[in-house]
């Protein structure tokens, strides 16, 4: 540990000697293909459980302060993960919605450059700012249909009747870390301002269901019921809960791969201007 901070205290004394970019700042958006990856769903028999492809949006603001060949940065993110389900023909699906602060190491090619590749790796740590849990099933024998949605602590379900309730806590997780890592290119537009494009991955580190027993609560005319409540119990994959299961349910975590464009306002000094105009 005292070696790794000798190393960081003596970077922070030698980056004043890089030739200096300027700060950045600007907006980022894009689009990816989100996972929950879990192996008990991927294990599962395809006409049971498939997992389809489900994308999310992502958007927010970026700040990094740039040496010649690397800088460091950070980003604020509003960002959609989940996943889609096929279960014996029916759709399902789960939305996670979450705040992504993420902070980030850069590198990239000459600067003086009008295309400069770069790439950023670093780490996130995403809080949950909303989640949704959809299901709809058919009994195969009597064709009636349940269908039932958890909201964050909001429970409700249509079958016979219709439920709705609330739960102690929610069945996800209120945080997940990531590791981000990309590659691209920025395309300068002019001294002052990049447009970049990138291809990027977030790889969760954490779990997210929540496997603590809660209390579910509904009302059914006057009478008010409480019941414990496990959600992730008896379930071979993640929609098929059988009671006689007894197996304990495979972690499941975030993963997403996507394109990311940005726009950045270059933050400069005069001298770096006139090394952005003039290339001495």
């Amino acid at each position: 540990m005292h070696k790794i901070f000798r190393v960081l205290i003596l970077l922070a004394l030698t980056l004043p000697t890089f030739a200096q970019q300027g700060g950045r700042i600007g907006i980022i958006s894009g689009v990816a293909n989100t996972s929950m990856v879990n192996a008990d769903d991927t294990k599962a028999d395809d006409r049971v459980l498939k997992l389809l492809p489900t994308f999310g949006f992502s958007s927010g603001i970026e700040l990094s302060y740039n040496w010649r060949y690397f800088g460091v940065g950070a980003q604020l993110m509003k960002s959609q993960a989940g996943q889609r389900y096929n279960y014996y023909g029916q759709t399902q699906e789960t939305r996670l919605n979450y705040i992504k602060p993420t902070f980030l190491i850069h590198f990239n090619s000459n600067p003086k450059n009008p295309v400069r590749f770069n790439g950023y790796f670093g780490a996130a740590y995403g809080i949950l700012n909303s989640y949704k849990e959809i299901s709809q099933i058919t009994n195969p024998v009597t064709r009636a249909i349940t269908y039932s949605t958890i909201q964050n602590k909001e429970y409700t379900m249509q079958d016979t009747g219709f439920i709705a309730g609330t739960l102690s806590d929610g069945i996800y997780y209120k945080s997940d870390a990531s590791v981000v890592a990309a590659l691209g290119a920025d395309f300068k537009w002019s001294n002052s301002w990049l447009f970049g494009i990138h291809a990027r991955m977030d790889m969760g580190m954490e779990k997210l269901e929540n496997y603590d027993k809660l209390k579910q609560k509904y009302t059914v005319g006057a009478t008010t019921y409480t019941y414990d409540y496990e959600h992730w119990k008896y379930r071979p994959s993640k929609f098929d809960y059988q009671p006689t299961y007894n197996g304990v349910r495979a972690t499941s975590t975030n993963m997403s791969m996507g394109i990311y464009v940005s726009i950045k306002y270059i933050l400069m000094s005069k001298e770096v201007r006139e090394y952005e105009r003039y290339g001495y």
